[in-house]
């Protein structure tokens, strides 16, 4: 087995075109055609410079956050971010500004340092070392959480592939997830 970081939209070409077995997705990507599972949710959290006014709450809801910059790594960046997080910020409002940046999220967290702007991450983002002087606060309300899916093509014969999926798939089984939605997208 190889293992690949990608974006979402790159993970699922790469599964149409059968150059890759399975992907893990988070958040937004067309996946229609192919089958997918539901692992888990994670909270959605907005990393904030720790000087920002909102760096001592303990929640945050997306109209809090309505007029900040977002920066996102260019190449995590996949085409539905813009629309879900313009839906998350309410349709009424502006438009959300978005900048993409040719870096990594450390990288991306040093930006919030210095205050350039916010970014938003997972609680899987806690894992990634703490860079000094940003915070992570949890999102509440709709669109705080967001799903971590398995991907893979429904043609796949690759008994290894097959395997590996039902392995993860077994792996995260909850009650309340996991059911298998061909081809969904």
């Amino acid at each position: 087995m190889r293992f690949s970081e990608a974006s979402p939209s790159d993970q699922v070409a790469a599964i149409r075109g059968r150059l890759m077995d399975a992907g893990f997705l988070m958040g937004p990507a067309e996946t229609s055609g192919l089958d997918t599972a539901i692992l888990w949710s994670e909270t959605v959290r907005v990393a904030l410079p720790r000087h920002h006014k909102f760096a001592d709450r303990q929640t945050l809801s997306w109209e809090d956050v309505r007029d900040e910059r977002f920066l996102v790594p260019a190449a995590m960046h996949p085409p539905g971010v813009t629309a879900w997080l313009a839906g998350c910020l309410g349709a009424d409002g502006p438009v959300p500004r978005i900048e993409e940046h040719q870096v990594s999220i450390g990288n991306l967290l040093g930006l919030v340092a210095i205050g350039y702007g916010a970014t938003l991450m997972s609680d899987r983002a806690l894992f990634i070392p703490p860079v000094e002087g940003v915070v992570a606060i949890p999102l509440e309300g709709p669109g705080a959480d967001v799903e971590v899916r398995v991907v893979w093509h429904p043609g796949n014969d690759n008994p290894a592939s097959r395997r590996f999926v039902s392995f993860v798939r077994n792996r995260h089984r909850t009650s309340a997830t996991l059911d298998v939605l061909p081809g969904a997208g």
